[in-house]
Parts: structure tokens; C-alpha cells; sequence
């Protein structure tokens, strides 16, 4: 089989991704949006928008919480660690406007949507792996994981915070 490259064919990641984290590793920074979202086979969990403050790049990632029919998943834990690690003990959810791409539309419009307040505007770390993929609908995005979530302030994990140590994890990255 013979490819041909077409110039007229690629998805153009500039003005798409050119606020993205693009690469894997420990970012300090602000919890923008804790959005609850419902995937297409029902798992439930809160979307995450953070906003790193040493250059203002942006990652999106989605903490899976519950399975269809409300078993945890190993996300819910995760996400138990971001709340230690910003002193949160409780997150209710609360009705906002955020703003949106609406793809239909090819525009940002705002929408109400089931938020987490409680997380927004939060500084904290995160260790993101990153890694770029295509969808099926040909357009790149970033996939990211959850490695590491550490006090903004102390450095500390949840774990080294409830045992009431000093941060070990973070200081050996």
C-alpha cells in the first residue's frame, strides 16, 4: 500500500491544542473547573480544567469516579487525594454557567452546568503523564494521566499529609 501525504488534510493543532500541556511532568498551578460528566456507557466523574502558572498552558482530564450503577472506581481515590491535599472535607454540587466550545456552533457559548465550586480557583500540583493521540474523528488531543497530587504549599501528598510527614515523594522528583 502506498501513503501520499496531503497537506489539505490535516487537522490543524495550533489555534486547537496551542494552550495545551504537551508534556509529561510536575505542574503547579490552579484547578479552573470541576465540571460532573456522565460518559455515553453512564460512568460518571468530574472533569477537571487546570491552568499551570508557569506559562499559562492548560491540561482536561476526567476523574471516572463511578461505575454505571455507582461502584467506585480506583479515579474515586484519586480524587479523594485531591481533596486532602486541598483541605476540602466535602464538594457539593452546584449549578454555574461555564463557558463552552459548542462544536456545532464553532463557537464558545455559555451553558449551566453541575460544578464542584469548591475546587475552583485552588492552587495545587499535579505530576500529569501526557501523551497526544487521534480520535476517530481524526482531530489530536491530549490524553492525560493523574501520576502524582501534592499540596501546593507543603509539597506533600495526601499520604505524607495524614501521616504528618514532610514530603518525601515530590522533593525525589
Amino acid at each position: 500500500m502506498i501513503f501520499t501525504a496531503n497537506p489539505d488534510s490535516i487537522r490543524v493543532t495550533d489555534g486547537f491544542m496551542k494552550n495545551a500541556i504537551m508534556d509529561s511532568g510536575v505542574y503547579r498551578g490552579v484547578i479552573k473547573l470541576a465540571k460532573y460528566v456522565v460518559s455515553k456507557n453512564g460512568t460518571s466523574g468530574i472533569r477537571f480544567l487546570f491552568e499551570s502558572e508557569e506559562d499559562g498552558k492548560t491540561a482536561i482530564f476526567t476523574l471516572y469516579t463511578h461505575k454505571n450503577g455507582g461502584k467506585a472506581t480506583k479515579a474515586f481515590y484519586m480524587l479523594n487525594d485531591i481533596m486532602i491535599v486541598l483541605g476540602i472535607k466535602q464538594v457539593l454540587p452546584k449549578t454555574i454557567n461555564v463557558e463552552e466550545f459548542d462544536k456545532r456552533r464553532k463557537r464558545h457559548v455559555e451553558v449551566a452546568r453541575t460544578c464542584y465550586p469548591e475546587f475552583h480557583e485552588r492552587k495545587i500540583i499535579f505530576e500529569l503523564g501526557a501523551r497526544k493521540t487521534y480520535k476517530q474523528d481524526r482531530y489530536p488531543t491530549i490524553d492525560y494521566s493523574l501520576i502524582g497530587i501534592f499540596n501546593y504549599e507543603t509539597k506533600q501528598s495526601a499520604e505524607e499529609m495524614i501521616k504528618n510527614i514532610p514530603s518525601i515523594t515530590l522533593v525525589a522528583k
